[in-house]
């Protein structure tokens, strides 16, 4: 009897949808419109958190424990950074997906936004029907479309020798070969059209996002920014500006041991430089810059008194000068 490493079992569509290795528990996959949404691999879960083709967090469970991380993609899923509550988490890969073993399994999803065996390495396209290798830069195995119909006469090639501008979702052939050969037209306006520079994320879907998710988002931005994010729909705004956050706030001043400290703090607050609190609340707790600085001349009055007092002395010798030179120019030698 043979044995064998590894296992994997498909459904009568011909979807992947467990595999396992020898003697171990199987991870059970599950799919939403094609996309793989959550993996079950003995006591962990991962979910996948996405809005349309836009991949956006991963949360992963094992028994009590959670953790969330955020996604940050390219324009073609391609996961580039996990960002969970301590540091953001890079990711680089080669033109046909190959990372190095030393970057870490960032998160379930990688190249093109696609889960690659955690065996081989090789990205099953079409939720399992072909392996594509980004090591050999090819398919393991032959396209049933090749080498007479739509795939090409290689039969192994994957996105036609062109990853960069070419996704291969089903393995069969790339999108942008089918919709040149089926929508002629279409692709021609499509190619005269400006490039997108930098495209921006719709308020409409921040807005169908969670409120765990939004706080978690929040928490990670500088006040400055949260100030902005804030300001994009209502909803944010009472997310943002929410009880908890203004006890995060208060919390944090209660941390500062005598009132100079605390007044940085509130400067820092006020700034903008924050993470996770909007300046609004140093606002509206009647700080200044003034008062800032005038507490540490106070606080430190020996030391800088005379350096405050003759940059004092200088401004008004300089605003005197300034007066006479004017008046000098109105009425000449009168004065």
């Amino acid at each position: 009897m043979s044995s064998y490493l590894y296992n994997y079992q498909y459904d009568p569509l011909d979807q992947l949808v467990a595999c396992s290795l020898s003697g171990q528990q199987s991870a059970r996959r599950f799919y939403q419109k094609d996309r793989l949404a959550t993996e079950f691999s003995g006591a962990v879960q991962h979910s996948i958190m996405q809005h349309g083709d836009q991949l956006l967090a991963q949360q992963q469970r094992r028994t009590d424990a959670v953790e969330t991380s955020l996604l940050a993609t390219d324009q073609q899923r391609s996961v580039l950074s996990a960002l969970n509550a301590t540091t953001p988490r890079p990711v680089t890969y080669t033109p046909y997906g190959h990372r190095p073993l030393s970057s870490g399994l960032l998160s379930l999803l990688g190249f093109n936004g696609e889960r690659s065996d955690p065996v081989t390495g090789c990205y099953l396209l079409g939720n399992g029907y072909r392996a594509f290798n980004p090591v050999l830069m090819r398919f393991n195995s032959p396209d049933n479309a090749s080498p007479f119909g739509s795939g090409g006469v290689n039969a192994y090639a994957y996105c036609m020798g062109d990853p960069v501008n070419r996704i291969d979702q089903t393995g069969h052939v790339s999108w942008l070969h089918l919709m040149a050969k089926h929508f002629p037209d279409a692709m021609n306006a499509a190619k005269k059209l400006p490039p997108i520079t930098s495209p921006r994320p719709s308020p409409r879907m921040l807005d169908s996002l969670p409120n765990e998710l939004i706080d978690k988002i929040s928490n990670h931005l500088p006040g400055k920014d949260l100030a902005s994010f804030a300001s994009t729909s209502k909803r944010m705004n009472a997310v943002v500006n929410s009880e908890v956050r203004h006890k995060k706030f208060i919390n944090y001043m209660e941390t500062a041991s005598e009132p100079l400290e605390r007044l940085l703090k509130l400067d820092a607050v006020g700034l903008g430089s924050v993470k996770g609190i909007p300046p609004k609340y140093a606002v509206d707790s009647g700080y200044t810059r003034t008062e800032v600085i005038k507490t540490i001349a106070e606080r430190n009055r020996r030391p800088y008194l005379p350096e405050i007092e003759r940059v004092q002395e200088l401004r008004r010798a300089e605003d005197l000068e300034r007066v006479s030179e004017e008046i000098r120019a109105s009425f000449g030698d009168i004065w």
